[in-house]
């Protein structure tokens, strides 16, 4: 999916049923929208707000004309919104803004944690945490702030495990 032309589709259909929106992204659609990624994605996850009735409908309609899955645009990660260090709506970056739509990506730091977070959770998130290249002083507070998520006694070894791999991984492409 490229992010820009689905944005300036729902901007048009905003537009056409007369109302505004804005809200708050992140994962691989907020790495697309800021040009750190160039892979495709299959959805646009929103942090906030929730996704009302009349987005909703928006997100549908254009689901149709550009063929996207249902539920491209979700609310899957909202709790992580609570979940961010404080100040992160703060540290967002503008990726979209049109006449009716303005989309804010979170921030590198933000990134880098809601990355690592879910990379230790599944490791299919460590290629999108490899492409922030994160220093050793942004994935340790990232480590720090990761193990405070989780209260399983193998959270620290999975963590940590994860974190070998990016370090890995990230000497590797150097």
């Amino acid at each position: 999916m490229d992010t820009s032309a689905v944005f300036y589709a729902l901007n048009e259909e905003l537009t056409t049923r007369r109302v505004k929106r804005e809200f708050f992204i992140c994962g691989g659609a907020a790495l697309i929208a800021l040009k750190i990624l160039k892979r495709a994605t299959q959805d646009v996850d929103v942090l906030k707000p929730v996704i009302d009735p009349t987005l909703k409908a928006a997100a549908e309609a254009v689901a149709t004309t550009l063929q996207l899955k249902e539920g491209w645009l979700n609310n899957g990660p909202a709790l992580l919104a609570n979940e961010l260090p404080p100040g992160w709506e703060l540290r967002c970056i503008v990726v979209f803004q049109g006449s009716c739509l303005k989309v804010r990506a979170i921030g590198r730091k933000d990134l880098i944690y809601s990355k690592l977070y879910a990379a230790a959770d599944r490791m299919d998130d460590v290629d999108d945490l490899i492409s922030l290249e994160p220093s050793e002083i942004e994935l340790e507070e990232a480590r720090i702030w990761v193990l405070e998520r989780d209260a399983s006694e193998i959270w620290p070894r999975v963590v940590t495990e994860c974190i070998t791999e990016v370090k890995r991984k990230l000497a590797n492409a150097k």
